[in-house]
């Protein structure tokens, strides 16, 4: 697993093993009363099911005769304005900038504060600024006098810069966070407004709204007197007829989520004031409608979006509808009226994919409840940055490369009773540079967040750089992050952590099982790794089995010790290594068994047989004789994975004593007894999860369990048990799970790597792709570090993407594994790089053919947001060893920004080699079409071949074909003001090898009707711009559709005969790429030609 940008990846256990940390969630380390997840009697019924879970929102302090709360608001509006370009709006740029020389730069944000009632006394009021572009200076924050908006305000008619109200202390460091109290300014609700000034000559930028990720926030805390109606737990609305959605098959059935099950026939309503319910309907429901009934639903989720919403409302999808995201959520509920979204209906859940992040969550005290999330490029539900106490509850999530992504300054959210279960896409998953990453159920960059209860499974995915990859939960920066009472199931790596910013992070009464050959428990790392040192991890009472040839418990390399890694009452299972640290650290009372231990035993450790029930039926229980029973150590925390107490006396002795491992011997769920025959689609509406009080961990807070009762435990050498296999989830693609090996995979393809001795895990300055051997790992009863381990692996360090504009698909349709984005050239509009029929099959370039090479390095100069590939990427036939001999070398490096046609005529030569390697990025499944959108744009991908009657996916083109429908109904429900079409083969064409297909001209109609500006092709080998055209091929300059065939990518040229009709450029001896530049109302496009060639073409056109 790559914990890289968004979650770097760390040298691997090629056997390189991994580590988590994860702080004490509390100051004094004590977790609060958790949700327990389904006793025994419960788990066979749920095989398949998963619980919709009731919820408990209360995520507000209270002492001293007060209630306290605190909330972050984003942005509403910024922008900056500079002298020397006195009538130049910069409202749409990603930075604010505030500077004094050569220009005068200042800086306006304003925040919209809403939510505090009249009888609120304010306590604290943050302005939060990320540090773009770093400075001797931070600069100070002003009042503004007068009025001003984002998208008008010039340095012309700019508000006066008004009495100061904190200087931002210190020097403004590159990619780091600034705060400053601005308590002065912050009153109660409406508008607050601030300049950014500086005196400095050193300018400095920070993050605008526009850059997502980074956008300014204030942070406001206050208090209401408890004689103020106080906050009512909240329950999730499930709708009428609400069914159990089938999840993963877990491991025996061990679900997550609570006992105590029961049929509820409608949605449960808020225990307190509620506001607005509002529906939303994707077959019978309009936008115009008021949205507050079933017969007057909502249909889209731009209408959701962007609709003003108050405290208390609820926004419910009806069941078996299907949406295409993004699904925004910006608004702002309260600690006892916050905002829910979720279902209504009976059937399915209902279902959100696309391109890109499918649901963001932007605001505050949000309910994301019962939704189907899947497919997604990027992250099914993203909690973005300044999003505060929000709870993403009891959903379905799949098929993405993050099921839940919490961004980098998201913090205090609450993760809980979800199926995540295959997130097995690849963001990053390129030959070389051991940067690939990807396939994270949940993905953590943010602080104080909890992950607890749900159900996680199939997190594994082929890579080239580690052979496998995949988390089930990784943390990349995140802090006090709390872990606990989740269930696991055949994921490569249950957690893995980078950065060094990372600390304080806590994993505790989880149970973690997989059979998969190479998976991993936790891997962390100290001072002497560059994405470390990663402080103060704690992994509690957690029950580790694992059953692959080499599987490892955890890993602790680069400078491990005490202040990197805390482990207390844990049973570990795994063949090949139980654990391994480079040096001591802070271990004790933990109980092994399987492989080989390498690292020095704590006093009270043992290596003994846990004996564990019937795993292979999802029995993790203790049986009686255990050495587990009674000889763990209190560590604070007071109930086990089902809810029962903790300590319990289980051995019958009379005296309460901590067990190791998940399950307490004998303990009593705290929640009712769970119902005798529940039925596995029974609406479900388990006991409620109380809130923990564990996300407020300060650093260094672990507390040092005292031993006091555990006897010593006597080692036992001789033991070698190991659980039994158990029955996994059905993965849905990622190839066999293989020993870590020497990968010899060809592009696309999921080869079988040649697996080799597994190293022992460490890192060196220099990675070897190739794992070094070492001795096979055998028992030891006391066993010591292995001295100067091998290295394997070691990742590159990339920058966290910024999220300038990036490809935000919103089809039904999902192009693939969304890699981390390139940030798009300076001045913030989009720009694609576009050309089909790109590359030999041979490296040899001639004058006319095999000019791959060159139209590659031509892309790469221009650094474009995105790739369109027109179709034909691999001459003559699409095999995964012609792609990775040819293809992968020159063009390939763009693959994480490139967007394939749904397919090309040789694309569907090589048995679906030409799928396998652009995967999603070439449509949801092989030859399927899809759309997403860019910038402003509205971009749609076509498989044109349904013209050609004798291909495998031909037939018809004509109107009222499935392509047809599809293309009918993504044009209706997208209404963005400028469309751009691509597919392969043209509609209008001068060339004498293919020339215009005529069986596209229902396609072509449609987009005529529908307003589309731009259609992009390739197929015939030349460059050839046509004038605007309407269906039947006319001139239409006010409402045209303007053709643009490109098939110069490489492969070579063809024949060209007297120009068609509105042909108004032709070229076919020149190889390039066509650059689009993609405004908000209007294009620029330029034919670039490859080094030492010299045609052009340029020019503009307005959208309709």
């Amino acid at each position: 697993m790559q914990l890289f940008p968004f979650g770097l990846k760390l040298p691997r256990l090629g056997a390189l093993s991994q580590a988590n940390n994860h702080p004490a969630a509390g100051s004094s380390g004590k977790r609060g009363r958790r949700l327990p997840p389904a006793r025994s009697p419960l788990w066979p019924a749920l095989i398949g099911g998963t619980l919709i879970l009731f919820t408990f929102v209360v995520l507000s302090d209270q002492s001293g005769g007060a209630v306290t709360y605190t909330a972050t608001f984003p942005a509403a509006e910024d922008t900056y304005v500079k002298n020397t370009n006195a009538t130049t709006n910069y409202g749409q740029d990603t930075t604010l900038q505030a500077d004094m020389e050569p220009s005068i730069k200042r800086a306006l944000i304003r925040f919209s504060v809403t939510g505090i009632p009249s009888n609120a006394t304010i306590q604290s009021a943050t302005l939060r600024l990320f540090v773009v572009d770093e400075s001797n200076q931070s600069g100070s924050v002003q009042r503004v006098n007068g009025s001003w908006s984002e998208n008008t305000t010039t340095w012309n008619n700019a508000p006066a810069v008004g009495q100061q109200v904190a200087i931002i202390a210190g020097a403004a460091e590159e990619d780091t966070w600034k705060e400053t109290n601005v308590l002065p300014a912050v009153t109660g609700n409406g508008p607050v407004n601030f300049y950014i000034i500086t005196a400095s000559t050193d300018g400095v930028d920070y993050g605008s709204r526009q850059n997502t990720q980074y956008q300014p926030t204030l942070v406001i805390r206050w208090s209401v007197p408890t004689s103020a109606p106080s906050p009512t737990p909240q329950s999730t609305p499930g709708g009428p007829g609400a069914t159990a959605t089938p999840g993963p098959t877990p491991v025996g059935g061990v679900t997550p989520g609570g006992p105590g099950a029961t049929a509820t026939p409608g949605p449960t309503p808020f225990g307190g004031a509620i506001g607005a319910t509002y529906f939303v309907d994707n077959a019978a429901g309009n936008d115009g409608n008021s949205g507050t009934s079933e017969s007057a639903a909502w249909r889209t989720v731009g209408k959701v979006s962007n609709v003003t919403l108050a405290a208390g409302d609820r926004v419910l999808f009806k069941r078996d509808g299907v949406w295409p995201g993004p699904l925004t959520l910006a608004k702002a509920g309260t600690a006892d009226r916050p905002i829910t979204i979720g279902s209504y209906g009976s059937g399915a859940l209902p279902v959100i994919q696309g391109p890109g992040d499918c649901v963001d969550v932007k605001g505050t005290r949000l309910i994301v409840t019962q939704l189907n999330v899947k497919d997604c490029a990027w992250a099914g539900i993203r909690v973005s940055t300044g999003a505060t106490f929000n709870r993403i509850d009891g959903n379905l999530l799949t098929g993405n490369v993050a099921g839940v992504h919490v961004a980098s300054g998201a913090s205090d959210n609450v993760i809980v009773g979800n199926t995540l279960q295959n997130n097995n896409r690849m963001s990053v998953n390129t030959p070389g540079g051991s940067d690939d990453n990807g396939a994270f159920a949940v993905l953590l960059n943010g602080d104080r967040n909890e992950v607890m209860n749900n159900s996680i499974s199939g997190s594994d995915a082929f890579s080239y750089d580690y052979g496998r990859d995949g988390a089930a939960v990784e943390i990349y920066g995140g802090q006090g992050n709390n872990i606990h009472d989740n269930l696991a199931v055949d994921n490569d790596a249950f957690s893995e952590l980078g950065n060094s910013r990372a600390r304080d992070n806590t994993f505790s009464y989880n149970v973690v099982r997989s059979s998969l050959a190479t998976s991993t428990f936790v891997v962390t790392r100290g001072s002497q790794n560059g994405f470390g040192p990663v402080a103060n991890t704690r992994l509690l009472n957690n029950t580790v089995v694992m059953t692959g040839a080499s599987s490892q418990g955890f890993v602790c390399h680069a400078g491990c010790d005490s202040s990197i890694l805390m482990m207390r009452n844990n049973i570990i299972e795994a063949v090949q290594k139980v654990g391994y640290a480079d040096a001591a650290f802070d271990e004790d009372y933990d109980l092994y068994a399987g492989g080989q231990a390498q690292f020095p035993l704590g006093a009270h450790s043992r290596i003994a047989d846990p004996m564990l029930g019937n795993v292979g039926a999802g029995d993790f229980h203790l049986a009686a004789a255990s050495p587990a029973v009674d000889t763990g150590v209190n560590v604070g925390l007071t109930a086990d994975f089902e809810g029962g107490d903790v300590p319990h006396d289980g051995n019958g002795d009379g005296i309460a004593v901590v067990d190791r491992g998940a399950f307490e011997r004998g303990s009593t769920s705290v929640a009712a007894p769970p119902p005798t025959t529940p039925g596995p689609t029974a609406t479900a509406t388990p006991a409620p999860a109380t809130p923990r009080a564990t996300p407020t961990a300060t650093a260094g807070s672990a507390p040092t369990p005292t031993p006091t009762t555990p006897p010593p435990a006597t080692p036992r050498a001789t033991s070698t048990a190991t659980a039994g296999s158990a029955p996994s989830p059905t993965p849905t693609t990622p190839p066999p799970a293989t020993p870590r090996a020497t990968s010899t995979a060809t592009a696309g393809s999921a080869p079988s790597p040649t697996p080799t001795p597994t190293p022992t895990p460490t890192r060196a300055p220099t990675p070897s792709p190739t794992p070094t051997p070492t001795p096979t790992p055998t028992r030891a009863p006391t066993p010591s570090p292995t001295p100067t381990p091998t290295p394997t692996r070691t990742p590159t360090p990339v920058a966290s993407p910024t999220p300038s504009p990036t490809p935000r698909p919103t089809s039904t349709a999902t192009p693939g594994s969304a890699p981390t984005p390139t940030p798009a050239p300076s001045g913030g509009d989009p720009v694609i790089a576009a050309a089909g029929d790109i590359a030999c099959p041979s490296s040899s370039p001639g004058s006319t053919s095999c000019r791959q090479q060159d139209t590659a390095n031509l892309v790469n100069s221009l650094n474009p947001t995105a790739v369109l590939m027109l179709g034909d990427a691999q001459y003559d036939t699409s095999t995964a060893a012609n792609l990775a001999a040819y293809y992968n070398p020159t063009w390939g490096q763009f693959l994480a920004k490139t967007w394939a046609t749904a397919g090309g005529s040789h694309d569907f030569y090589g048995s679906g080699d030409w799928y396998s390697y652009f995967g999603r990025r070439a449509g949801p499944a092989p030859y399927a079409n899809y759309s997403f959108d860019l910038g402003q744009w509205h971009i749609i991908s076509m498989n044109s071949y349904c013209a050609d009657a004798a291909h495998p996916t031909g037939g018809s083109c004509a109107a009222g074909s499935p392509g047809y429908n599809w293309l009918q109904n993504d044009l209706t429900t997208h209404g963005n003001q400028c469309t751009l079409v691509f597919w392969h083969e043209p509609r209008w064409s001068s060339g004498t090898t293919h020339g215009s297909d005529t069986g596209l001209a229902d396609y072509f109609q449609l987009l005529y009707n529908h307003g589309v500006e731009l259609l992009l092709t390739g197929h015939e080998h030349m460059y050839e711009r046509f004038a605007p055209q309407n269906g039947s091929g006319g001139l239409d300059q006010a409402r045209g559709v303007r053709e643009l065939v490109v098939g110069t990518g490489g492969r070579s040229v063809y024949g060209a005969g007297t120009p068609i009709a509105n042909s108004q450029v032709l070229n076919n001896s020149t190889f390039g790429v066509l650059k689009l530049t993609l405004h908000a109302n209007s294009y620029d496009w330029q034919f670039v030609p490859i080094a030492g060639q010299t045609f052009t073409d340029s020019g503009s056109g307005a959208c309709q």
